[in-house]
């Protein structure tokens, strides 16, 4: 929230204590460069309508029109480059189902749903092992062990993955609803 306040303050801008909560929640995890890519948008966006203070209607415009919208995408497709890059053809098309998996299961995937894959682990005779999938997806930041599997850390890699993927639903509950439990 810090971060946010002092970008806010280097361009004049006015992102109110509600703002940068919203912004934070909706990241989940504050990885940097998600923090500095979502303002970037907030601060494109204002611009764009001649105004220095945002507000939560624009936190949401700027969460699915910018972030999961088509530049958005294309900022966060170097993580998909990447998986293809370090598991190969054998070992991608698994990763994409596992996080796939977990995407349209509200961010989890369970250890049940391990075990699935494991079982299905012969249909795939050329994939690496199912434990070197999991550490890849634990390492690049995807997925975090969690008491009864994994779950996505961040709630941008999420969102992403379930957009990227043809679903539109958010991993954000809207306002005023509880929060999905763990």
């Amino acid at each position: 929230m810090e971060c946010l306040a002092a970008l806010a303050a280097g361009y004049d801008l006015e992102l109110p204590a509600t703002v940068r909560q919203e912004m934070c929640r909706r990241l989940r995890c504050q990885i940097p460069h998600h923090v500095q890519q979502f303002f970037h948008y907030m601060h494109q966006h204002l611009r764009g309508a001649k105004r220095r203070e945002a507000s939560l209607e624009d936190v949401a415009a700027v969460h699915e029109q910018d972030l999961l919208g088509a530049h958005g995408q294309m900022v966060l497709d170097h993580y998909e480059t990447r998986l293809r890059m370090v598991l190969g053809k054998s070992g991608y098309p698994m990763a994409i189902d596992m996080l796939t998996k977990a995407a349209v299961n509200e961010g989890s995937l369970s250890d049940l749903d391990v075990a699935r894959f494991q079982e299905d682990a012969p249909a795939r005779p050329k994939s690496p092992p199912i434990e070197d999938v999991l550490h890849t997806l634990e390492h690049d930041g995807y997925l975090a062990r969690e008491d009864s599997g994994y779950r996505f850390v961040s709630g941008l890699l999420e969102d992403w993955w379930r957009a990227r993927h043809g679903r539109h639903a958010t991993s954000v509950p809207s306002r005023g609803q509880p929060k999905r439990p763990k």
